[in-house]
């Protein structure tokens, strides 16, 4: 788990704390087995920026990975929509984000 941390300088935290989680269950993770993960992240801000949690799942650890990967490009979405409530709706928002991709 350190070696993944170490390894992973250039990424966001929450990625290099997903990597970490993964190596720990790839190096055996709990004795009995695990049958639940989770990921949370706080920053500056008084609230969670990542806030995943999959329990009594058969793959925990690869459950919260899909779960995070959907989540992840929408972090920055969700720490604006705390400071605004009236933001536009989520997948609004994405389509244009992919928008500006595309074009820049």
């Amino acid at each position: 788990m350190a070696d993944s941390l170490e390894s992973s300088e250039d990424e966001e935290l929450w990625e290099r704390l997903m990597r970490a989680v993964e190596a720990g269950g790839k190096a055996g993770g709990q004795a009995e087995g695990q049958r639940s993960a989770a990921l949370l992240v706080f920053g500056a801000e008084p609230f969670a920026l990542v806030d995943l949690r999959v329990d009594f799942h058969p793959e925990p650890i690869g459950e919260l990975r899909r779960i995070y990967d959907w989540f992840r490009p929408l972090i920055p979405y969700y720490q604006e929509r705390v400071i605004d409530p009236y933001i536009i709706r989520e997948d609004i928002w994405r389509e244009k984000k992919l928008a500006e991709r595309a074009d820049g």
